[in-house]
């Protein structure tokens, strides 16, 4: 059962989302970029990451919580339920000071069953390609899914979405 504050959570969360307003993907998109695990397309411009974070989950009701990462502590953004099954979703905000660590920890804990990053804004802060590399491998040995966040007019986000992946 649903804490309160949850269940408060829920219901501002479900008024302030349109569910037609969906800027999301599972399979790929028109120029044929593969899945891996699931990820999100975001292209809506105008709405903050949360906001963003927030469409994937109405589009994709599987996850059933969100956090993202701030100042070393974990807050919920979200939470959803999938019938009886619990799966748990982190968002790892690479725009704070997150330890390298923190991405093996957070995988081989099985606390959570999905990863969202950004890995354009990872690359951004310095994260090497070959580092990237090693996460994916490594959620794929642990059968986590991963989620990418790319924005659809960055070119180079695709192109380094190809690249971790292939």
């Amino acid at each position: 059962m649903l804490s309160e504050n949850l269940l408060i959570l829920k219901e501002e969360l479900q008024k302030t989302i349109r569910p037609e307003r969906k800027t999301w993907t599972v399979e790929g998109d028109d120029k044929g970029i593969p899945q891996w695990g699931i990820w999100g397309l975001f292209g809506e411009l105008g709405t903050g990451r949360t906001q963003k974070i927030l469409n994937f989950l109405v589009a994709y009701p599987q996850l059933s919580s969100v956090w993202f990462q701030k100042e070393q502590s974990w807050y919920p953004i979200g939470f959803y339920q999938n019938g009886l099954s619990q799966e748990r979703a982190l968002f790892i905000n690479p725009s704070e000071e997150t330890l390298f660590s923190t991405f093996f920890e957070v995988i081989e804990s099985e606390l959570f069953d999905v990863l969202i990053l950004d890995f354009g804004k990872l690359m951004q802060n310095g994260y090497s390609l070959k580092v990237l590399r090693k996460i994916h491998a490594k959620s794929e040995k642990h059968r986590r899914l991963c989620c990418l966040l790319i924005e659809s007019d960055r070119v180079h986000d695709h192109w380094l979405f190809e690249k971790i992946t292939t």
